[in-house]
């Protein structure tokens, strides 16, 4: 898992469908000479080489020579994925347990309802488009509502949206009823918000209502709302504000109101003069938060709704004039990315972002509906109106597990789809992992116990479609071989060739003394970086230094009290643009502490190295980059001894030709 980036590289290279299994009438390609007789079919290599090569109609264009360099990498990579096999790494728990997380995360795209899926994505992209300013009004119901509570909750939020019909003024009833606790200091004004800020119900209604309406009550998991749009304004984009604050009272610089807006235009004067924003908001930001982010507040929603609105009236780069809230004096900075990419440019971020959210259970609720209709799911009422009559209250308890109950009861079939027949005696095993919540004497038995049964059974019918998805997705049972014989190639090459170069201490040794007139270098000279974004950070540790601290003393600041502080070496050429101010210093010398690249840094002069041979901790990166390749081509050398293939030159002659 920890190095997803190279398992994808190795993906994208090299892995292809499944090799070793032949369909019915497939032509074989490739025969190799190991123990599993493994072979590649015609049609396996094309989908691999089109997928790496810029797909079927370009691959039908390119020449002999073109696929036969692209057989030998593919031989290469088939080699190493053989000798893993037989070294049994595919049946290790590590390997099981990594490619089972994998292929959750593949199936996932599978487990919705594609077409509903697609138009949650299209409609997100619509939203993202478009900012809306609103206000609302929420009766909130309990965590655990009962029917009354729910039907309480909906007619009072009914009685107050008649109340807005006939004129009364929205501010003032969610001032007085709304309990939104932010409703007592905005009168329920929430400002302009997007896609993705808040839940989406909240969202679909507010897009949904016309502007200078109010909407039908609408239920989240936090009550009814009652939502009112204001405005709604064409504001594409992925907004991320910064942000100035300065505060006023005894605790601060500024002791009262004056004083703080004397600061706040001081500095926004300078911004317009061309200082720059986050280097003011490091130094004099009081807000602790973004302070040393440069006071970057991200792109969530702004609790404050005049701040929503800047973030989204703004401009790119655009800063705002001084404005007050209720923290104090802010200067506000927006920065804009995406807003003129096209729906096809977003399409996948989008997905991905749809797919965590709530909303993709729309989604999943019609594939649910659309697999028990395919599975011919039935939910076997007698039996489970048997099962509620026996387990009686004691299934309200948080840890029942129904060991009291009878075997005649246990095997009762609950659930049927598929092949499958779900019993008693299994849904009552998984029970606490499907307890929508821990229930109290009083509370209806059979309803409960549907609840769960519904639950549990759906995730068993979710489960039995992922097993289908290999059958019924061609390129779903590609995905599973690329990503089972990547980890596999992994695994291998980092035992045979990564951490052995690393680890090898010897062989490493041996190779640079075997090849060190290679590395060569001229006059340079090492030194010692120390960089942060926090300047104070910076200031401290400059005192430190100055004061002549011991190294170790310095090594004991860098670990706790300067935790943010970055330590590291550089080697700068002579003849590098940089590094004359260097050759000034002596060794051990300081540079004063400056500003560079919208961060703070030192740096202190170590040695300097004479034109040569680098020693060997200096060219120890190197060293173990060219000992890696010569080790993965003497494994290379000894796979092709190992595992022979033939190569048949009559289908060989047909790739891409029907």
């Amino acid at each position: 898992m920890q190095y997803l980036f190279i398992l994808v590289v190795l993906l994208t290279v090299f892995t292809g469908p499944i090799a070793g299994q032949v369909p019915e009438g497939q032509e074989i390609l490739l025969r190799f000479k190991d123990k599993r007789k493994t072979t590649v079919t015609k049609s396996a290599f094309e989908y691999v080489y089109q997928k790496n090569n810029g797909g079927y109609d370009s691959a039908r264009t390119h020449k002999p020579e073109q696929y036969r360099d692209y057989l030998n990498l593919y031989v290469n990579f088939k080699r190493k994925v053989i000798q893993a096999r037989e070294l049994g790494l595919d049946t290790t728990r590590a390997f099981q347990a990594e490619l089972a997380t994998y292929l959750k995360q593949l199936a996932q795209p599978y487990l919705v309802k594609k077409d509903v899926m697609d138009a949650l994505v299209r409609e997100a992209y619509e939203h993202w488009r478009q900012a809306v300013s609103v206000s609302h009004i929420l009766i909130r119901i309990p965590e655990e509502p009962t029917p009354a509570d729910t039907l309480r909750a909906f007619q009072r939020a009914m009685q107050l949206r008649d109340s807005l019909r006939n004129g009364a003024d929205f501010a003032t009833l969610a001032l007085r009823h709304s309990e939104d606790p932010s409703a007592k200091d905005n009168n329920g004004f929430l400002g302009f918000f997007s896609a993705f800020d808040f839940v989406y119900p909240f969202e679909k209604s507010a897009y949904q209502t016309p502007v200078g309406q109010v909407s039908a009550p609408v239920r989240t998991q936090y009550g009814y709302h009652l939502i009112k749009v204001h405005e709604r304004i064409t504001a594409p984009g992925n907004r991320e504000a910064a942000h100035i604050l300065i505060r006023f009272g005894p605790n601060y610089e500024a002791k009262d109101s004056i004083e703080a807006r004397r600061r706040i235009e001081d500095l926004y004067e300078r911004i317009q003069k061309g200082a720059d924003f986050g280097s003011l908001a490091m130094e004099y930001s009081d807000d602790p938060n973004s302070k040393s982010k440069r006071g970057d507040l991200g792109s969530r929603y702004l609790p404050v709704p005049y701040m929503q609105e800047l973030k989204y009236r703004l401009k790119n780069g655009e800063v705002s004039k001084p404005f007050r809230s209720a923290f104090g004096y802010h200067i506000m900075k927006v920065k804009v990315e995406d807003e003129n990419k096209t729906f096809e440019e977003l399409q996948k971020s989008l997905r991905n972002r749809v797919t965590r959210d709530k909303r993709a259970s729309i989604a999943e609720e019609e594939l649910i509906a659309q697999l028990k209709n395919q599975y011919n799911y039935e939910m076997v009422g007698g039996n489970v109106q048997k099962l509620i009559d026996n387990v009686g209250e004691a299934y309200l308890g948080g840890d029942y597990t129904g060991s009291d109950l009878g075997k005649t009861i246990r095997e009762l079939t609950l659930v049927r789809f598929a092949d499958r027949s779900l019993t008693a005696a299994e849904f009552l095993a998984e029970l606490p992992r499907f307890r929508r919540r821990t229930t109290t004497t009083g509370t209806d038995v059979g309803s409960v116990l549907r609840e769960d049964l519904e639950a549990w059974s759906r995730a068993r019918l979710l489960e039995y479609e992922e097993s289908q998805l290999e059958r019924k997705y061609p390129e779903f049972a590609h995905l599973k071989q690329e990503y089972t014989e990547g980890i596999l190639l992994f695994s291998l090459t980092e035992r045979k060739v990564w951490r052995k170069a690393v680890e090898d201490t010897l062989g490493l040794r041996k190779f640079y003394e075997k090849n060190k007139s290679k590395y060569t270098a001229g006059e340079r000279v090492v030194l010692t970086e120390y960089r942060s974004t926090v300047q104070e950070s910076m200031q401290k540790l400059d005192s430190l230094l100055q004061a002549g601290a011991s190294k170790a003393a310095v090594d004991s600041a860098l670990a706790q009290d300067l935790f943010m502080v970055r330590r590291s070496t550089v080697t700068l050429a002579k003849d590098h643009k940089r590094a004359a101010p260097f050759y000034a210093l002596k060794v051990g010398e300081r540079t004063p502490l400056t500003e560079e690249n919208k961060s703070f840094v030192i740096y202190e002069v170590e040695r300097f190295r004479p034109a040569g041979i680098k020693d060997f901790e200096e060219a120890r990166s190197e060293v173990i980059t060219d000992y890696q390749a010569d080790l993965e081509k003497r494994w290379l050398e000894e796979l092709a001894k190992k595992y022979k293939y033939k190569l048949d030159e009559n289908v060989f002659a047909r790739l891409f030709r029907s």
